[in-house]
């Protein structure tokens, strides 16, 4: 199922962010994600219940450990992990997420996009944010160019 540009517009007009399964690596590809919307501005609440801190920031244990709850959620976990995480936020009335994906699986579980879609919860599956960061840099904005030449950039 392909996801639509309405529905990424939308989540990134949210401000709160819960980042769930950012990484405490530095190196890791979710710090780079975490790093470029904060800052644009974003409120980004990390969500890692190894992690004590991220970026000076103390992360939640959980979704619902998060006080007020986020306007949406960016799924960064294995894809086995996502219903769990799914359930959680819909729980504490999340309206958006996100489940990342760059190569392989990413965190879509089609399970967790169903629970999520039939929630009513508005849903990117498998998408990354990169591409749609304006302005999109290499090699992100090779991605979006390569993805619109072949049809599957969302419109």
């Amino acid at each position: 199922m392909r996801n639509d540009r309405p529905a990424i517009d939308i989540f990134l007009k949210l401000k709160r962010i819960a980042f769930v399964g950012v990484s405490r690596k530095e190196a890791d590809f979710s710090r780079a994600l975490w790093k470029e919307f904060r800052e644009r501005g974003y409120d980004l609440i990390p969500v890692n219940p190894n992690a004590g801190m991220i970026d000076s920031l103390p992360a939640a244990a959980s979704i619902s450990a998060i006080d007020p709850p986020p306007e949406g959620v960016m799924l960064l976990t294995p894809a086995t992990q996502s219903l769990a995480a799914t359930r959680e936020a819909l729980q504490c009335g999340v309206k958006a997420i996100w489940f990342y994906r760059a190569v392989g699986r990413g965190a879509v579980s089609p399970e967790a996009v169903q629970l999520a879609r039939d929630a009513g919860c508005q849903v990117i599956a498998g998408e990354c944010p990169f591409m749609f960061l304006d302005p999109d840099k290499f090699p992100h904005s090779w991605h979006r160019g390569f993805k619109t030449l072949i049809g599957t950039m969302p419109q």
